[in-house]
């Protein structure tokens, strides 16, 4: 984008010089000085116009990105409250089964899968 603006900042610096130069060659001429200020004005129009693109491609660049970040921390936050119910579970706590009564549920889960399919026949 700032080279386009360099480039037509050049194109216009050469051609308002060489409107000047006729000018002041010509100072009878007053189509010069108003081709001058055409040119200035042309240019202005010009480089608000690109000022203008550069700003929505901006601030569409920085939505995407903004929405990015939001959707990065929400999943960090669920895993900070995974990792925060998680954490405060300590070896005394009643939900957190033993091994041996891992075992235990695991073999009733087995029954009851038994049943099941006796049941079902």
């Amino acid at each position: 984008m700032q080279s386009e603006v360099n480039q037509l900042n050049n194109i216009y610096f050469q051609k308002e010089q060489r409107l000047q130069r006729d000018y002041y060659h010509r100072r009878n001429n007053n189509n010069a000085y108003e081709q001058i200020y055409d040119l200035r004005h042309k240019c202005q129009r010009e480089m608000a116009n690109i000022k203008q693109q550069y700003s929505t491609i901006s601030n569409r660049c920085t939505s995407d990105l903004d929405s990015g970040i939001d959707k990065l921390n929400q999943a960090r936050n669920e895993v900070l409250q995974f990792f925060r119910f998680y954490k405060g579970f300590n070896c005394e706590d009643p939900t957190v089964l033993s091994p041996s009564q891992l075992r235990e549920l695991e073999d009733i889960e087995n029954v009851y899968l038994q049943f099941d399919t006796l049941y079902k026949r």
